[in-house]
């Protein structure tokens, strides 16, 4: 598990990344982790990565999540709210009990997922 440094240190280096037109930084790899519980707010995550990452009961307030890739991801309980997931892939999540809260979903990949 990732300490909140780890995550914040992570989550500049994508800013960077995002704002040197990936010249600088590094794009945001969570694959595999456990983010449980973690709020994620007023930040870019375009193009990151959180396959098979452990997202329960996590939170994600006015974020960029264009094409960010949460491939067979645990999202029981997430919040995502006032978020773009704009061609985001969801592809086989667990998702259950989810709220997305006006949120644009344009494009979204839903498809084998457990939105229940």
């Amino acid at each position: 598990m990732l300490t909140k440094e780890q995550i914040k240190q992570i989550v500049d280096n994508h800013q960077l990344w995002l704002q040197t037109d990936s010249k600088e930084g590094q794009c945001a790899d969570f694959s595999n982790v456990d983010l449980c519980g973690y709020t994620f707010e007023n930040v870019n995550l375009s193009y990151a990565k959180f396959n098979n990452a452990l997202l329960n009961d996590a939170k994600f307030v006015h974020v960029t999540l264009y094409e960010t890739s949460f491939y067979k991801a645990c999202l029981r309980r997430v919040l995502i709210r006032f978020c773009d997931i704009g061609h985001t892939d969801f592809k086989s999540t667990e998702m259950r009990d989810a709220y997305i809260e006006y949120s644009q979903i344009h494009h979204a990949d839903f498809s084998k997922s457990n939105l229940t």
